[in-house]
């Protein structure tokens, strides 16, 4: 997500196959999403002709002269946005490299991949996770294997491994995260250092992943929190029901057993746009909306304690009856208390990157059943 002049522009993966989007929203809550993708898959043959997903957006202002000499730019913008992401084709995923001077009309870069197996440290299968640039060095985070990965570049294009090692492993056996690390997500912090938000799950097979937490002075060395994860599994909304009712409206109700839940966070949305609030247990377990278009709503649930945690979010999918289509419905019943907390959203970014990277392994064993049958 980027935030200037007042705009939230968000880049994400969506649809199926997996194609990059674009939405942009006043309040960082509502959302409007562009109905074509920015960065469609390639073309037949190309080695992202598959999917095209997990963006991570960079801005050099002004352009680094060694970049505008790649890209082979005649003109030079006063800023290009660097898009990051990764890609599928008939080989193992690798990530390419787009450019726009207004964030909206990208252009691939010629020399894609830029990052592949063969260039990266780590096993077949490189999966971008976040970059940024920092003093003139851009930062890329990638996972392959079970471990989180670095590769440093001066000019945005040429990336080199910054070690052999990983800059984040996986965790001992029976813990948190001894399957897998990855979705890396970088901020600076308050105090000059930085955080790390990064997810992990305790097998390889696991349906589920949590969230841990690790800071660094630098952007290469990160310390995990020793209370991680800090966002868990378990103690999650029970008897989470959504249906459609016959005046055309969607009702969501939902009965707790988390004992010190004070709030529930529910999202829900139809086929171009996402809406976000917040429902406190005061007012009850239930909400009723209406729909905006569209046959097919999905919902999702997040509980909030008071304990400041999130616990992880329960998903449903309504399916609207042709008979109650068209019906003009009530108004929404809308609870008395409306926000969404920061780390509702920085919850939001963080599953969106680890459905991304379920989707991403769907693919390559999708692909080993190809070459095992050919």
């Amino acid at each position: 997500v980027l935030y200037e002049n007042g705009l939230f522009r968000l880049y994400y993966g969506g649809g199926f196959p997996y194609q990059i989007g674009y939405a942009e929203s006043r309040d960082g809550v509502n959302f409007t999403a562009q109905q074509q993708p920015v960065l469609p898959a390639g073309h037949d043959g190309q080695w992202d002709s598959a999917q095209t997903l997990r963006p991570s957006i960079v801005e050099q202002s002004p352009p680094d002269a060694r970049l505008v000499q790649k890209l082979g730019l005649t003109t030079v913008p006063p800023r290009l946005y660097l898009m990051y992401y990764n890609g599928f084709g008939s080989e193992e995923s690798a990530v390419g490299l787009a450019y726009s001077s207004d964030g909206l009309s990208w252009q691939r870069y010629a020399g894609n991949p830029i990052v592949t197996a063969e260039n990266a440290e780590g096993s077949a299968g490189i999966y971008t996770s976040f970059a940024l640039r920092e003093a003139g060095t851009t930062y890329l985070y990638y996972h392959t294997g079970s471990d989180l990965y670095l590769m440093l570049s001066q000019d945005g294009v040429d990336f080199t491994p910054y070690s052999a090692d990983p800059i984040l492993r996986h965790g001992e056996a029976n813990t948190w995260n001894a399957g897998l690390v990855y979705g890396a997500f970088v901020r600076r912090t308050d105090a000059g250092g930085y955080v790390m938000y990064y997810n992990g799950i305790p097998a390889q097979d696991a349906p589920y992943g949590m969230i841990g937490m690790a800071t660094s002075p630098d952007l290469i060395h990160f310390t995990p929190y020793a209370a991680n994860p800090v966002i868990t599994v378990g103690n999650t909304p029970a008897n989470f029901e959504a249906q459609a009712n016959p005046d055309g409206s969607i009702t969501a109700s939902w009965h707790s057993l988390v004992t010190d839940t004070v709030s529930y966070h529910l999202s829900y949305g139809g086929q171009s746009k996402v809406y976000s609030t917040t429902v406190d247990i005061n007012n009850g377990n239930s909400y009723t909306f209406n729909p905006t278009g569209g046959s097919d709503y999905f919902l999702s649930l997040i509980a909030d304690s008071a304990a400041q945690h999130s616990y992880p979010a329960e998903e449903r999918v309504v399916h609207l009856p042709a008979a109650i289509m068209g019906v003009n419905p009530p108004a929404a019943q809308h609870p008395a208390s409306l926000h969404v907390p920061a780390s509702f959203t920085l919850l939001l970014v963080v599953l969106i990157a680890a459905a991304d990277v379920l989707a991403g392994r769907r693919r390559l064993r999708q692909l080993a059943r190809r070459r095992s049958r050919a």
